[in-house]
């Protein structure tokens, strides 16, 4: 724990964290005024997991906001601007980004990761919460991104 510490300090680290299963009765005094935490790894483990269960629980009213930004302008307007392709065409289509992300969420709030990919979507394989989380994050930035920009042009073309 000393050489932790000493470490820490002499690299000017934010934190240094020491996880083992048990520590030796003046392990955690040598951490008291230093950056070093003594931390057990099935602590570690609950820490990231109730983290992941946060982050999974602040997604659905981040999702529905987009998804209200999104149905709020017109079928036309959605179309010239990328965020659906025209009748019998392919390309970008955030219905059905949006469609995988519920699906994704779902997976990642009830740990049933049982299918290969999400929608269609190539990409969302997901395997756990971390995946889901990773998955959601991008594709939702991606498609906040998108609909600001058409959302921009609306509003400059509605009187």
């Amino acid at each position: 724990m000393l050489t932790l510490r000493a470490v820490v300090e002499d690299i000017g680290a934010d934190l240094g964290i020491l996880a083992e299963y048990g520590f030796q009765p003046g392990a955690k005094q040598a951490t008291v005024r230093s950056e070093v935490v003594a931390i057990s790894l099935a602590d570690l483990r609950r820490a990231a997991a109730s983290l992941a269960e946060q982050r999974l629980r602040n997604f659905p009213a981040r999702l529905s906001r987009v998804n209200a930004n999104h149905w709020a302008m017109p079928k036309e307007h959605r179309i010239e601007h990328g965020l659906r392709p025209g009748v019998g065409f392919n390309g970008y289509s955030a219905t059905h980004v949006l469609a995988g992300a519920r699906a994704v969420l779902l997976a990642g709030l009830t740990d049933d990761f049982r299918m290969d990919s999400f929608f269609g979507l190539p990409d969302a394989k997901i395997q756990d919460r971390a995946a889901a989380i990773a998955w959601l994050d991008s594709n939702l930035d991606d498609l906040e991104r998108r609909i600001n920009i058409a959302r921009a042009a609306f509003d400059q073309s509605t009187p």
